[in-house]
């Protein structure tokens, strides 16, 4: 809507809301008053309600066209700042899909970083984890070693005790045999002794009865004889009974030793059975140690394999970063030209702006112009009704004048005959008297002037010069006020008509 309209529709309403409050006590109308938005073209400036006088004046054309021209460029200006508004608001929504766009990478790649560091602590972890693993296998390999040393060593002593016991029990079986042999052959001997002691008995006794005769000498020998039997029988006796008590402590030291044997053995055996369990537990240990380094093997493997993939992930990541660094740098640069076509665009909004403001300025000015000039062409106008009226008057008044003049013309060239024949009398006489009295010059110059006022005033006693002063301020007036040249900016206006008998 045109600014013209608007202060037409503020002064319309100003005009209602008046009226209104001179009707209704303290209750105002107002009508609503349509607000255009900035891509709206404002309309043309309706010419109907204005008079002629006015649509004929230069100024007010001058300012209709100025108007129509600061339209145009208002107009031009209005779709310039509509398509750069659109533009402005294509860049700053691309601005913004780029800006989220950039905060989405970044947080992909805060998180990659994080995964990153979550990895390689993990990693750092694993190493940590592996490194202490391999710390306990080797701790673990030196006490095996040690066991193993220890097992060797205590399996070699007890292989050096069963076989020194193995030798000692050899020995003594084959001592306990030895005895048993020994008895055996003792025995036997002593059977056979007793026995060829007995056959000898036999025989004796059959020589005894064969020979009785020799008996009485033999019976010296017998009985020399059977205390030898005697003696041999009990030396046979205690021998065997040492032979029993030496066999017996035999047995029995051999039992002891064998009990104590036994005993070593079952030591040696639950040792032997300890070291069996040891060794187990070493062999668990060396099956643990080998499950824990083809564990460490697949941790590594698969470390590998992680660390390959990460790797991979980390190029793919670092050549995605790269790309989207570029195309985050392109971004960047499309965002600079933005920005720089953006703020050229502000400048140029701002340039539009206060050319707006300016061509409002202008416009206000103009308008203030119109308003004085309207002001002023109403003043005129009143003053120009004033004059015509004073101009009918004083036509009327200026026909009586001039009537009148005519009349006092005739008048005054009838005393001006008259005052001329007196003058010529009078200076005849003033001639003749001034050759005669020469003080009294003055006086007769004085008395001729009071004459000419006297007849002057009694030619000239309807025409006053109050009257001629008066006639000449208003035909001064009236020129001026024809006359009157415009302000900058406005058009003279056409004087009203003067009648032919002004001019």
């Amino acid at each position: 809507m045109c600014f013209f309209e608007t202060l037409k529709t503020k002064a319309k309403g100003a005009k209602e809301g008046e009226m209104g409050q001179n009707k209704g006590e303290g209750f105002q109308e107002r009508r609503l008053t349509s607000v255009p938005t900035p891509n709206q073209m404002p309309p043309k400036i309706s010419l109907e309600g204005l008079p002629k006088n006015i649509l004929r004046s230069g100024a007010v054309n001058i300012l209709i066209q100025q108007n129509e021209d600061l339209m145009a460029r208002l107009s031009v200006s209005l779709r310039r700042i509509s398509l750069l508004e659109e533009a402005n608001a294509k860049l700053e929504r691309e601005n913004l899909s780029l800006q989220h766009k950039n905060s989405n990478l970044a947080d992909r790649i805060f998180l990659l970083e994080e995964k990153e560091k979550a990895l390689k602590e993990r990693f750092q972890k694993d190493e940590v984890g592996v490194a202490q693993l391999k710390e306990q296998l080797k701790l673990r390999e030196i006490e095996f070693s040690e066991y193993y040393s220890q097992s060797q060593e205590r399996q070699k002593e007890l292989l050096k005790k069963v076989e020194s016991l193995s030798k000692r029990l050899a020995r003594f079986l084959r001592y306990r045999k030895r005895v048993q042999m020994a008895a055996r052959h003792q025995k036997q001997k002593t059977q056979k002794e007793l026995a060829l002691k007995n056959a000898d008995l036999l025989k004796a006794q059959e020589r005894v009865q064969s020979l009785e005769e020799e008996l009485f000498q033999e019976a010296e020998k017998n009985k020399h004889l059977k205390k030898q039997v005697e003696e041999s029988t009990e030396y046979i006796q205690s021998q065997a009974k040492q032979f029993k008590v030496d066999q017996q402590k035999l047995v029995d030291h051999y039992e002891e030793q064998l009990g104590k044997l036994h005993q070593k053995i079952k030591d040696l055996e639950s040792q032997n059975e300890e070291l069996v369990a040891k060794n187990r537990e070493n062999e668990m240990l060396y099956e643990k140690n080998v499950e824990l380094e083809n564990q460490l093997v697949v941790e590594k493997r698969r470390q590998e394999d992680v660390k390959e993939t990460l790797e991979k992930e980390i190029k793919e990541l670092q050549l995605k970063l790269s790309q989207e660094r570029g195309t985050a740098k392109a971004k960047t640069l499309e965002l600079e030209r933005a920005q720089k076509d953006l703020v050229e665009q502000h400048q140029t909004l701002m340039s539009l702006k206060k050319e707006k403001d300016q061509l409002e300025d202008q416009v206000e000015n103009l308008q203030c112009l119109w308003r004085d000039s309207h002001a002023e062409l109403e003043k005129q106008k009143e003053k120009n009704k004033a004059l015509q009226k004073l101009n009918q008057q004083m036509s009327l008044k200026m026909n009586e004048y001039r009537k009148e003049i005519h009349d006092l013309k005739m008048k005054l060239e009838t005393s001006q005959v008259l005052t001329a024949h007196q003058v010529k009398e009078l200076k005849g006489q003033v001639k003749a008297v001034t050759q005669l009295m020469e003080p009294k010059k003055i006086k007769d110059q004085n008395h001729r002037s009071s004459v000419g006022d006297q007849n002057s005033q009694g030619g000239d006693k309807d025409f006053t010069p109050d009257l001629m002063n008066r006639i000449d301020e208003l035909i001064g007036e009236i020129h001026t006020a024809f006359n009157i040249q415009p302000s900058a900016g406005k058009e003279q206006e056409p004087p009203a008509e003067v009648p032919n008998e002004l001019s």
